[in-house]
């Protein structure tokens, strides 16, 4: 499932030179299709990092912004 997810939506994704292709498997791996996306307004963001955080999400981060622009995704290694 991988290989088909990465085929529906790779070109949308600008992986780090440095990614190596294991990792690069993992942005579509099928088994982490059940994790938690939370979208906000930029105002709110630090209140939803402490709310998440003080309820045992201590990973939370901020992943990426919603533009106009065409969709892109830049992975940083």
């Amino acid at each position: 499932a991988s290989a088909r997810n990465w085929a529906s939506y790779g070109d949308e994704v600008q992986p780090a030179p440095e990614l190596e292709p294991a990792h690069r498997a993992l942005l579509c791996d099928p088994q982490t299709s059940g994790g938690l996306l939370l979208a906000c307004a930029q105002e709110a963001v630090p209140e939803a990092l402490r709310t998440l955080q003080q309820h045992g999400f201590m990973h939370a981060a901020v992943i990426g912004t919603v533009t106009d622009e065409r969709p892109i995704v830049h992975v940083e290694a």
